[in-house]
């Protein structure tokens, strides 16, 4: 239970930090308190792994738990989804406010009418290269045929992934207020983003990345392979934040669970990225992946370089991330501190990933590797997001929800029979 507490209060100090914008403590001190932050939940949450090491791994529930868990998680969608509304209401053309909706539908778009879909897409006083992944994209299809407004896909998504959660979460041998209370702790990001952060959230589809990581998050807590390599092809094939956390499993599996199923995984990861990205796209088009880096590049030069006058960073005004602070300390040419950034960043993963690796050989080898895996996951988001040339505020509610599934993961272990 102290466990439960104290990983409570410390998410709850860093949801605030991130829905107040960094706004309390000012843009250049909130970095340094999202990586403390981090730190400790981090760390109580491996605490907390090793009091347990003697309870039965978490697995799949039995009984009418599991409906219970996902019925719950249903309805907290549901409530979700009545806040949502709040938002499209609030930004109804996102096109007015952001160029990220129009770049995603125009993806859909081109792809259904056979038009290669990676090519510039037009704007009033400029063109942008669309970066987003496959699957970030043509979920919008599912709107389409619906004919609703592309937005509500991610809280189509959120739906099955929030039962799915909800399931999982639901352990042998617990008590069943805590197992709730860890479902709806899980949904309180989401409420507090579409509540406090509409602007991001009513420009974005950032709701189905959201959605992906639950199913991943689900399969680590069940120890289940086949949802694990489901949210690893779907975030894989959205979004390549978690890129260097999948190293990190992968060795974790190899060395310490089975080889073999390890090989599994890797395969229908390897098929599912060759027929979902590399031949549909990537062969017809090699320029794509190289076009989408170098747009983005220019993109994050011209953030830096800011908009209006004075100059403004727009994403640097949350307090997110130490890009503000690594801009204000450097000078020079903006490229080359963007660039020290970048290596900033790529060097913090490496030492995460470094640090991790030799924390659970020589502390943490009786925790379990998919609870280990699990707030590794949560540490290289927060550690890629803070230390990011651009970070939106929007960014931030998937690591935020995964801090919540931290949280919950313990919560719901409280009263486990030994």
């Amino acid at each position: 239970m102290r466990y439960s507490i104290q990983l409570t209060l410390i998410f709850g100090i860093q949801l605030f930090l991130v829905l107040d914008h960094g706004q309390a403590v000012g843009k250049y001190v909130s970095p340094y308190l999202l990586l403390l932050t981090t730190l400790l939940l981090v760390f109580s949450y491996f605490q907390s792994k090793l009091s347990n090491t003697e309870s039965a791994p978490s697995s799949a529930p039995v009984g009418n738990g599991k409906f219970l868990g996902s019925f719950v998680g249903l309805v907290l969608m549901g409530l979700a989804a009545l806040l949502f509304i709040g938002v499209l209401k609030a930004f109804p053309d996102p096109s007015k406010v952001s160029d990220v909706m129009p770049q995603l539908e125009m993806l859909y778009q081109r792809f259904a009418k056979g038009i290669p879909p990676y090519s510039l897409v037009h704007f009033e006083s400029y063109s942008a290269y669309p970066v987003y992944m496959p699957l970030h994209w043509l979920p919008i299809g599912f709107t389409n045929w619906l004919g609703i407004d592309a937005r509500w896909i991610g809280i189509l998504l959120l739906f099955p992934a929030m039962a799915i959660f909800g399931q999982s979460i639901m352990k042998h041998n617990t008590h069943i207020g805590s197992q709730l209370a860890a479902v709806v702790l899980v949904v309180l990001p989401i409420f507090g983003f579409f509540k406090y952060a509409q602007l991001g959230i009513g420009v974005s589809l950032e709701t189905v990345i959201v959605a992906y990581y639950l199913v991943l998050a689900a399969g680590l807590i069940q120890r289940n392979l086949t949802l694990i390599t489901l949210g690893i092809v779907l975030i894989l094939l959205s979004r390549y934040t978690f890129i260097f956390w999948l190293p990190t499993f992968a060795y974790l599996m190899i060395w310490h669970y089975s080889f073999k199923k390890s090989m599994v995984i890797l395969g229908v990861v390897m098929v599912s990225v060759i027929g979902i990205y590399i031949v549909p796209f990537i062969l017809k088009d090699p320029s794509i992946f190289m076009e989408g880096i170098n747009y983005h590049r220019k993109a994050v030069v011209g953030e830096w370089m800011g908009y209006g006058n004075p100059p403004i960073s727009y994403s640097m005004e949350d307090g997110m991330t130490f890009a503000g602070n690594v801009k204000r300390a450097l000078t020079g040419d903006m490229a080359n501190r963007v660039f020290i950034n970048r290596a900033l960043q790529a060097g913090m993963l490496l030492l995460t990933m470094a640090i991790g690796l030799w924390a659970y050989h020589t502390k943490l080898k009786r925790i379990n590797i998919f609870d280990f895996s699990l707030g590794m996951l949560y540490v290289f988001l927060m550690i890629f997001f803070i230390f990011s040339p651009l970070t939106y505020l929007y960014y931030m509610i998937v690591p935020m929800v995964m801090g919540a599934v931290l949280v919950a993961d313990v919560l719901s272990d409280w009263g486990r029979s030994y």
